[in-house]
């Protein structure tokens, strides 16, 4: 197996690790703000708010790529 080759899957493997950890403490954060009766509505709002900041930083990188072509009005 090549360094590179290596470099990825390691990174990739770590990826998946995170994301894996990330969804499951996101039920215990919910548990946790239901203790200060907050509705569903404001929760889901909280966390679109705070994972905007990641799809953007996402979005910004993957269309700042060479050789990516803009949507089209049938596409959007």
């Amino acid at each position: 197996m090549s360094s590179d080759l290596r470099d990825q899957s390691t990174s990739g493997a770590v990826l998946v690790f995170l994301g894996a950890v990330g969804f499951s403490v996101k039920a215990i954060f919910i548990k946790l703000a239901y203790r200060y009766a907050v509705d569903a509505t404001t929760l889901l709002a909280l966390r679109m708010t705070f994972a905007l900041p990641f799809f953007l930083a996402v979005a910004w990188k993957t269309g700042s790529s060479q050789g990516s072509t803009p949507l089209g009005r049938r596409e959007w």
